[in-house]
């Protein structure tokens, strides 16, 4: 709702903030892990889905949507994958087979559907010489 006040919308922010923190603490009691598995999960998780997107966006101009999107859903799924049946990949920590796999999907997917348009390349040109530029001074 755009038009909520101020008082609503911290309500909401509230039993949001409690709601989250139930489910967190029913995990962490009910699943007999600890909190720190669940921690180390939940970042590998993190790690699998977004890093490989983020890296290359930043590094390849080639990139698209389509290839973000696949990359950051192949991700995700390999770490539940690993986190499932952890001995799929030998047992190697579920952020090196989802980072890696999300980081083929990205290529893949970016070869997949329309490619970046020349303004896109140009926006991504400037601000490479940009960067450039500022790491010399």
């Amino acid at each position: 709702r755009p038009k909520a006040s101020q008082k609503e919308l911290m309500w909401i922010s509230r039993f949001a903030l409690f709601f989250i923190s139930g489910i967190a603490m029913y995990l962490a009691w009910w699943s007999g892990k600890g909190v720190l598995s669940l921690v180390s999960f939940s970042w590998a998780g993190l790690s699998a889905t977004f890093a490989a997107p983020v890296v290359l966006s930043l590094f390849w101009r080639d990139m698209t949507r389509n290839g973000a999107v696949l990359g950051m859903t192949v991700g995700a799924l390999v770490a539940l994958l690993c986190a499932w049946q952890p001995n799929i990949f030998f047992g190697v920590y579920q952020i090196v087979p989802g980072m890696l796999f999300s980081a083929l999907a990205v290529v893949v997917g970016s070869h997949i559907g329309p490619k970046p348009t020349l303004s896109q390349k140009l926006l991504f040109d400037a601000v490479w010489k940009r960067v450039k530029l500022s790491r010399r001074s």
